[in-house]
């Protein structure tokens, strides 16, 4: 896996001790998002290991009647913008984490009845978080990427894929998109290859539902 700023985990419920170690290295310095029970499973089933691998204290939580969690109010980077939102899944999880409250914690989201559900915190110069449901709306994982250094292209929640010149945007709700580049560039429409705009930081276009448009991006400068 080539470096990154931010890395998600998902479904890594088991890990070996050499792993464990090996994500931390490669981590350092960066954002590590794990998502519901990673790390429980080891030699044994053990909260301790998934509380040394996210760097806070987990604890077994019971009687939550859902996965549901809420995002806390506040402007504080990762809920900015999506105060009050719920999201994750209305089954309980059996078991369920909560996050332990503590100084250097910062909790982003709680289940219902009040226990921390999703928080991060910084150590050495790295960032772990940890979502303790299933889901999380592609808002959240914009703040993260945002506040960890990423660039945003999109703030829509439409599927934008792009390795920096070929770009394809899909839309999955109509309605009119920016699309911010890293850096001044020239836009080319695909496949007719129509140059659209010569010296742009942004590209603006009106999308219906299910629509997809492509395009060549050049760096200028």
């Amino acid at each position: 896996v080539p470096p990154a700023r931010v890395y998600l985990f998902l479904s890594c419920f088991s890990l070996s001790g050499e792993q464990r170690k090996a994500i931390l290295q490669q981590t350092h310095g960066k954002t590590a998002v794990w998502f519901y029970g990673s790390g429980y499973l080891g030699q044994t089933a053990s909260t301790d290991a998934m509380s040394e691998l996210m760097g806070m204290k987990l604890v077994e939580a019971t009687g939550l009647p859902s996965g549901t969690v809420t995002i806390e109010q506040g402007d504080r980077g990762l809920n900015a913008g999506i105060e009050g939102v719920q999201f994750g899944t209305p089954q309980a999880l059996t078991p369920t984490w909560a996050v332990e409250e503590a100084p250097g914690v910062n909790v982003v989201a709680r289940f219902e009845g009040g226990r921390p559900a999703v928080a991060a915190v910084e150590r050495d110069g790295s960032r772990t978080i940890y979502v303790g449901t299933v889901t999380a709306p592609a808002a959240f994982l914009r703040n993260i990427l945002r506040t960890s250094g990423v660039h945003v292209w999109l703030d829509s929640d439409d599927l934008l894929l792009t390795d920096g010149q070929f770009l394809s945007v899909n839309a999955s709700q109509a309605g009119h998109k920016v699309i911010r580049f890293p850096g001044p560039r020239k836009v080319t429409s695909l496949p007719d290859k129509q140059t659209i705009l010569d010296n742009a930081e942004q590209l603006e276009v009106d999308l219906v539902q299910g629509e997809t448009r492509m395009y060549w991006l050049e760096p200028l400068g």
